[in-house]
């Protein structure tokens, strides 16, 4: 068998298209999965003392621990710093004044949570979820309960809510 350019040009063809079928294949793949949007939880501002020590960094990490990690990406608190840092921002300024983050880009964040822990009667949780994209707040939500075993319940809750329900946070990354 003779090889003329022609095949060797015909042969290049067929491998370069088996490449792009492979690599559309892998891409449509890829697309099935939905993107999940990255979602911090800020440590909760204590309005008053609860009777629990860093009782709002403690039921902020449970909060986040609650979300669907197939649905969201869990910023945890030492990404979140390091997010905040460029910005001149750490925690417990956010955690003191959320009204900080409007207009800042988070890298991978699209929705951040905030919110107060306070006991006028039992343990309390007040959260409302920002919109990075947006810069909009959503509607606050409360929780309360008379013990720290049953705020873990009541927070799995506020986040099957805050995820969702009530403010129905839409998946995919900020752009």
């Amino acid at each position: 068998m003779k090889i003329t350019e022609r095949t060797v040009i015909v042969a290049m063809f067929f491998v370069a298209l088996g490449a792009g079928v492979k690599l559309a294949a892998a891409a449509a793949a890829k697309s099935d999965k939905p993107e999940r949007s990255g979602i911090a939880v800020v440590d909760f501002k204590l309005v008053e003392k609860v009777g629990v020590k860093d009782a709002g960094q403690i039921f902020a990490k449970l909060l986040l621990e609650s979300f669907d990690a197939k649905k969201h990406e869990l910023v945890d608190r030492t990404r979140l710093q390091a997010m905040l840092k460029p910005h001149g921002l750490t925690i417990a300024k956010v955690a003191d004044n959320p009204d900080l983050l409007k207009g800042k880009k988070l890298p991978g964040v699209r929705y951040v949570v905030v919110g107060t822990v306070s006991k006028p009667i039992e343990l309390t949780v007040f959260a409302k979820v920002i919109d990075m994209t947006t810069g909009e707040f959503g509607r606050p939500t409360t929780v309360a309960a008379g013990d720290v075993e049953t705020m873990k319940e009541r927070l799995a809750q506020l986040a099957k809510t805050i995820s969702g329900g009530t403010t129905s946070l839409k998946s995919g990354r900020p752009k």
